[in-house]
């Protein structure tokens, strides 16, 4: 198969961006679960550490269930200042690869090196010099996914995250695609309760019409889906 006429794009997403700019800046709170918020009522969790994802804490929790979840958990109040002073470094260093960035948030964007891949040999080995340039200019963690359209860039880097770097080739497209909905199905189910009962039945709807919207249409299926 000739991938000469398929675009490139990168997805990059900076690894529990909040968290781990304080991680970077207080070496005591490296390795330990820490939250990005305020430890209150009323208070809810704007990042989590990756080592308090492992009991369950995720950003928009209220600080209270995060708390009963991981009794260590260190509470951090957030410092945006700092957070746009490293993303603004991060995207300095994405304007030396390419012009055309959509940034999706303060911690993510949307990459074309379709004109620029064969400088580089491939467009993997762009996706890894932003990777090495973020950890050693900036001191973050930078996932990134490659494929030839947003859709599926997004996929690839969440899938082996954090520090993750996954490519999606157009010819392997449908048996990754149908993969990723499988395990992402699987992981609503593992929430349990009646309030999930919506999210799991939603997650196997969608991965029954999409794998059979692909296996009817083929892989123009996902040219047709550029962003979530």
């Amino acid at each position: 198969m000739n991938f000469d006429n398929y675009r490139r794009i990168l997805h990059l997403d900076l690894d529990a961006f909040f968290a781990s700019v304080e991680q970077r800046d207080n070496p005591s709170l490296q390795g330990k679960a820490i939250a990005v918020g305020l430890n209150s009522a009323r208070g809810v969790v704007a990042s989590a550490s990756y080592e308090a994802r492992k009991f369950g804490v995720r950003s928009a929790m209220p600080s209270s269930v995060a708390a009963r979840l991981c009794p260590n958990l260190i509470f951090v109040p957030g410092r945006m200042d700092e957070y746009k002073k490293a993303s603004a470094e991060v995207f300095e260093i994405f304007s030396r690869y390419t012009n055309l960035i959509e940034q999706v948030s303060i911690d993510e964007a949307f990459l074309d090196v379709t004109d620029v891949w064969r400088d580089y040999g491939y467009a993997m080995e762009i996706a890894k010099l932003i990777k090495e340039d973020v950890r050693r200019e900036v001191g973050l963690i930078i996932s990134a996914g490659v494929s030839y359209n947003k859709f599926l860039a997004k996929i690839a880097s969440d899938w082996r995250k954090p520090d993750g770097l996954c490519v999606i080739h157009p010819n392997a497209a449908l048996k990754f695609i149908e993969g990723y909905l499988g395990r992402r199905s699987g992981d609503l189910a593992k929430d349990g309760g009646p309030r999930h009962l919506y999210r799991k039945r939603f997650a196997r709807k969608r991965s029954f019409i999409f794998s059979r919207a692909i296996r009817q249409f083929g892989t123009v299926v996902l040219q047709l889906c550029p962003v979530y």
